[in-house]
């Protein structure tokens, strides 16, 4: 089950960053006056990591994380962001439904309401 970490780090000048976390996945929810301006959802699929990211006045957008080599050297540890075009919504809905049923019920809605969104309009 998705927990709260009570220690996320905040950025000067930014948005309130709030940190939503599991195995399976990891949420980064952004607030700016009481509400959501923006949030990251890591998960795990079968091919590898992916990430559904949205942004107040943008769409969702949904990417692979590319790891890079297996062995790793100091000048490409970088996790770079792909687009991909394969999201499995059903799945990743339903197991996000199942995993946040004991985070803020708000933050855990919108996050559904963003991603069914996106499968809609894909």
């Amino acid at each position: 089950m998705m927990r709260e970490s009570n220690k996320v780090k905040q950025v000067e000048n930014e948005p309130h960053r709030r940190w939503f976390w599991d195995e399976f996945f990891d949420l980064l929810v952004w607030e700016e006056a009481g509400r959501i301006t923006g949030f990251q959802l890591r998960y795990q699929s079968p091919d590898g990591p992916r990430v559904l990211t949205w942004q107040l006045g943008g769409r969702c957008v949904h990417q692979q994380i590319d790891e890079g080599d297996d062995e790793l050297t100091p000048f490409d540890m970088t996790r770079l962001l792909v687009r991909d075009g394969v999201f499995d919504h059903a799945a990743v809905r339903d197991t996000f439904r199942q995993r946040s049923a004991e985070i803020d019920p708000i933050v855990a809605e919108f996050v559904l309401e963003h991603m069914h969104e996106f499968a809609r309009t894909r």
